[in-house]
């Protein structure tokens, strides 16, 4: 009976002691690009949907929009006007910049992006 009230009192502490993580970076908000090959472009996140806009000599020149839903570090881009599927990883570089390359491409460009 002593082995098994130990057991369970080293299990409780065990499980008591269990720190848990904290939960990932959100992308929901405004970015625009910090370093990319094309630096002229801003991505909006909703809860559910985003918005890439492309700017030239300062005016709005193109608009992608998704549909996207996030789990854990990658980001799945579902683009409503071409119906392409797009996966990026992004891994958050504190609260206010993140790198981002996008999953499956033969060659993948690293973006870092930087919350307005």
């Amino acid at each position: 009976m002593q082995k098994i009230t130990l057991l369970f009192l080293v299990i409780f502490t065990a499980l008591s002691c269990h720190k848990e993580h904290d939960a990932p970076a959100a992308i929901v908000g405004d970015w625009q690009c910090l370093v990319c090959v094309n630096k002229d472009q801003t991505w909006q996140f909703t809860e559910s949907e985003a918005k890439q806009t492309f700017y030239a000599a300062g005016q709005e020149v193109w608009v992608n929009r998704f549909h996207y839903w996030q789990q854990n570090d990658t980001i799945n881009l579902f683009n409503t006007g071409s119906e392409t599927h797009t996966a990026m990883r992004v891994r958050f570089l504190g609260s206010a910049v993140c790198e981002v390359s996008q999953l499956g491409a033969f060659i993948s460009e690293t973006q870092y992006w930087e919350r307005k």
